[in-house]
Order: structure tokens, then sequence, then C-alpha cells
């Protein structure tokens, strides 16, 4: 995340502050990740990318105002 306000600037404001702490919490994510691939801890690796990417999908539903069609209750 180089330019985190390119990102905030898709975000509704009323959902800044969690999208904010989402990015903080992905770098320093990040970072974290590069020392266990440093120290070629695979599962840890494993593990960490995971729970990354979790966030990035969090971060992404925070841009979503509206979705286009309703989930199936079953799903929800």
């Amino acid at each position: 995340l180089n330019n985190p306000s390119q990102v905030l600037a898709s975000v509704p404001d009323e959902r800044k502050p969690k999208a904010e702490a989402l990015i903080s919490e992905l770098k320093s994510g990040v970072n974290e990740l590069q020392e266990l691939a440093q120290a070629k801890d695979k599962e840890k690796v494993k593990e960490k990318r995971a729970d990354l990417l979790n966030l990035v999908g969090e971060l992404e539903e925070l841009m979503v105002e509206g979705f286009p069609f309703e989930v199936p209750e079953q799903y929800s």
C-alpha cells in the first residue's frame, strides 16, 4: 500500500476509520510477512499470507456501496 489515500478515496466517509485501521494492519502485516519469509518459516508465511488476504477482502468490502444482487439467505 504505497498510496493509501488512493484506496481511501474509494471508501465512503463513514467507513474510512475502519479502512484506515485495516491499512495500518496490512502495513505491519506485510513487514511481519517479510520477516517470516527471511526466516524461511514456510508454515507461518502461509498463515500470515492468508490473514493478509482476508484483510484485503475486508478492505474491498468497505469500498462497495451496494451489491447488484441479493445473496441467497442460505449463503449469507
